[in-house]
């Protein structure tokens, strides 16, 4: 046993010692190999910290440069592949020494470039010249070697090239610089892709841009051509309007029943192609977010019963009977009343028309007030129920978009725009609520308007603030005149709007002169002196608002009442005609009745 034992000491002592030898016979081997395994591990370092937090052109400069420092070498580069056909190539960057030339485009035919590309290695480690004697980039640069290796993306494409060139002979072994370019490689793929899609992006941003500044300019066209047609529309719906009024008034003299109600007719006709006009300019204003609500204090039942007035015959027509179910004291609301009552309107129409004869239409009012409870929410919900044709669950969908309607065969048996509805949603929102729709072909629907608390009141509560608080800006002087010694100035371009309005005023009483632009409405109302003024805003040359302002420059004209008379009906009309000096606004088509009676309570002679 010990025999044996000092024999394997013995043969331990003897491996140590050829150990020891080995390490010192090749000390200067595994020195050069624990050194490249030091620049490989900087290396790595480098891309870790040394390019840490820089992109794009920064990347790439301390990337060459650090190329250069570790290698020590005369010149680093790195290329971007312009076209897979390895014909031109892009230096992005290129450091000299001392210096990063800026990028440019190079031809590939006859350079070590192309070799590289072709070959996903380039390694000349000496004689560099001689292998591309055509190269002159390589002679002004005095280039003895080269080693450079391909960069691909993740998709494995050829996308660029990183290497160096030295004025002298490279090292026999070049396994390191190969490792190490390649790791350098990689990373800058992968910044190559960062900047790519950096660039998508932006490119993106910009084409966004572009298309929002056409968008813009679209919506500005459309609301320019929204406005043309709408005075163009309204212009001739007056004179029809008008005229059908002052006729069925017999102002001009007795007719017999069948002339009242053919008169009647037109009359019908002419205000629903104004509803229809109206529909599209309010879709507009809402969708272009210029549509503002004017909020008043509004009793529940007024607004029931009001709206319920524009159906009535109607549903009489087609014998429906409609019922109003509204609880005790339902109070008040603050709503813009005009618009909630046209979407009441627009409901109890489409429940109506959707409604075979005989059938059932419910208005009811359902009101919940706020308890203790932090959970429990205030709120008052308008419902119309009808026993009509129903919706299908496939339809329900498409039911609030605008300019779409479910029967849209070419023999439809409803008529319509389309706009009602989405009208009914866009303004219900406007006020913080909600609409819904429960419906079952053949058995029915019910719409319900759901408002938040912020809309009720209680009876006492009042609450009243309008965009249009005053509409006296200037001074009044009311004339105490008789009708028939009242001197009116009627500034107006259109024929039919001019015999329209001067007989139905005639007919009335007043005495009328006509300016069939701006300036002669200035000069005339500096000669005539008139009792009150109505002021078309669109007129040729001088326009209306021009007109105004120069009257009002004149302190013994500013008591005279001006009525502004538009056909544009878009938003900040009305604030432009006060603003100007106009003490009243009324949209055309207007109504013969509401004229005289906006005179006579300017002239004070109600």
């Amino acid at each position: 046993m010990n025999a044996s034992l000092t024999i394997n000491l013995a043969e331990v002592d003897s491996v140590e010692q050829v150990q020891a030898e080995y390490i010192i016979r090749h000390s200067d081997v595994i020195e050069a190999a624990l050194l490249e395994n030091k620049r490989k591990e900087d290396a790595l370092q480098a891309i870790v910290e040394g390019t840490a937090g820089k992109t794009g052109a920064d990347f790439y400069r301390t990337c060459t440069k650090y190329l250069a420092e570790i290698f020590e070498v005369r010149y680093t580069f790195l290329t971007k592949l312009l076209d897979q056909s390895f014909n031109k190539s892009q230096m992005i960057s290129l450091w000299t020494g001392g210096e990063l030339i800026e990028p440019y485009e190079m031809e590939l035919a006859g350079t070590p470039c192309l070799a590289t590309y072709q070959n996903s290695w380039g390694i000349f480690p000496a004689d560099l010249q001689t292998h591309f004697p055509t190269a002159t980039a390589l002679a002004s640069l005095q280039g003895e070697s080269y080693i450079s290796v391909v960069i691909r993306d993740f998709a494995g494409k050829i996308i660029g090239n990183l290497g160096v060139i030295d004025t002298k002979p490279l090292p026999e072994d070049t396994a390191t610089l190969q490792f190490i370019l390649q790791l350098f490689a990689n990373r800058v793929a992968a910044e190559m892709k960062r900047q790519d899609d950096e660039d998508k992006i932006c490119e993106n941003n910009r084409c966004l841009e572009l298309i929002n500044q056409e968008l813009l300019c679209a919506t500005r066209r459309k609301n320019e051509f929204l406005a043309t047609m709408s005075h163009e529309l309204r212009t001739p719906l007056n004179a029809i309007l008008g005229m059908s009024e002052a006729l069925e008034d017999e102002v001009f003299g007795d007719l017999n029943e069948r002339q009242i109600k053919s008169l009647r007719t037109i009359r019908r006709s002419g205000r629903h192609l104004l509803s229809l006009i109206n529909d599209i300019l309010d879709v507009s204003k809402i969708e272009a977010g210029k549509l503002e609500i004017e909020v008043v204090t509004t009793g529940v039942q007024d607004l029931c019963s009001s709206s319920l007035i524009f159906v009535k015959q109607q549903a009489f027509d087609k014998q429906i009977k409609l019922d109003v179910q509204l609880p005790p004291a339902v109070g008040n609301i603050a709503v813009d009343e005009r618009r909630m009552r046209q979407v009441l309107i627009n409901l109890l129409s489409n429940a109506v028309k959707f409604t075979p004869a005989g059938g059932r239409i419910i208005l009811s009012v359902v009101r919940q007030e706020k308890e203790d409870s932090e959970d429990e929410s205030s709120w008052i919900e308008f419902k119309v129920t009808d026993t009509g044709i129903g919706i299908s669950a496939v339809d329900q969908d498409k039911l609030f978009q605008p300019f779409v309607q479910l029967d849209s065969s070419l023999n439809r048996q409803y008529a319509g725009t389309g706009l009602g509805l989405t009208l009914v949603k866009q303004i219900v929102e406007l006020h913080g609520g909600t609409v819904q729709l429960q419906s079952e072909v053949q058995q029915g629907s019910c719409f319900t308007v759901h408002l938040p608390s912020t809309c009720l009141l209680s009876d006492q509560d009042t609450c009243s603030f309008s965009m249009f608080d005053s509409l006296t800006s200037y001074p009044q002087i009311f004339n105490q005149q008789t009708t028939a010694s009242a001197l009116i100035l009627l500034a107006e371009d259109q024929e039919a709007n001019i015999s329209t309005f001067s007989s139905y005023l005639t007919a009335k009483g007043y005495q009328v002169v006509v300016a069939e632009n701006g300036q002669e409405a200035i000069n005339l109302t500096h000669s005539k002196r008139p009792n009150l003024i109505l002021m078309d805003i669109q007129m040729p040359d001088v326009d209306g608002l021009q007109a105004i302002t120069a009257i009002r420059q004149n302190p013994e004209l500013v008591g005279i009442p001006i009525i502004a008379l538009t056909a544009l009906a878009m938003d900040g009309d009305q604030e432009r005609c006060l603003a100007a000096g106009a003490n009243d606004y009324l949209t055309k088509p207007v109504k013969l009745k509401q004229l005289n009676q906006k005179i006579r309570e300017w002239l004070n002679l109600n």
